[in-house]
């Protein structure tokens, strides 16, 4: 239902989290080449958030993440890639995008713009949707709009009066506690 996408990247860890229509095991597989020899797993879940811990900083990574589910039916994303966060003597750059509610095709532009600057992550800064409460709006508009570039740099949310408190943002978005 939502293909893979970054969240809540540090110096050693990312987040990486996806849709399933029905509830499966989430794998990611990942490494410093393409082959993604690495792994590490989680449980049942509809709403996968998979943190990949003890990575270097400053590394390009690749990934790629399979569900299982309890008929045994296995489904893999293609492979993608990610950057750690940089050393604090490093430089980077950032995207920031806002406003993305409800025009999909518009998000898309932005999205394939800030990705050719490969920015080390993103910033949003509200309004991700225009109806929070309506899925439809994170499956149709959202999620599909924002790629390639939450596929490949962590995106950071501010939430917006757009989002409406929704259960949604907060269950599809890795927050820091609390």
């Amino acid at each position: 239902m939502v293909s893979p996408y970054l969240q809540w990247v540090t110096k050693t860890s990312i987040t990486v989290m996806w849709q399933t229509n029905e509830s499966s095991t989430s794998v990611v597989h990942y490494g410093e080449t393409s082959e993604c020899k690495q792994s590490v797993s989680a449980g049942d879940a509809k709403i996968h958030e998979v943190k990949i811990p003890d990575l270097k900083p400053e590394t390009q990574y690749f990934y790629k993440v399979e569900s299982t589910t309890d008929a045994d039916e296995k489904y893999f994303s293609p492979v993608l890639g990610f950057q750690t966060a940089v050393h604090t003597d490093t430089p980077f750059a950032f995207a920031v995008i806002s406003d993305t509610q409800g025009n999909p095709a518009v998000s898309a532009v932005l999205a394939k713009m800030a990705w050719a600057q490969r920015p080390n992550f993103a910033v949003h800064s509200g309004d991700l949707v225009s109806t929070g409460r309506n899925k439809d709006h994170w499956l149709d508009h959202f999620f599909p709009g924002m790629r390639p570039l939450i596929d490949r740099v962590a995106f950071f949310p501010v939430l917006g009066n757009h989002e409406q408190n929704a259960d949604h943002y907060y269950n599809y978005v890795s927050l820091p506690d609390p």
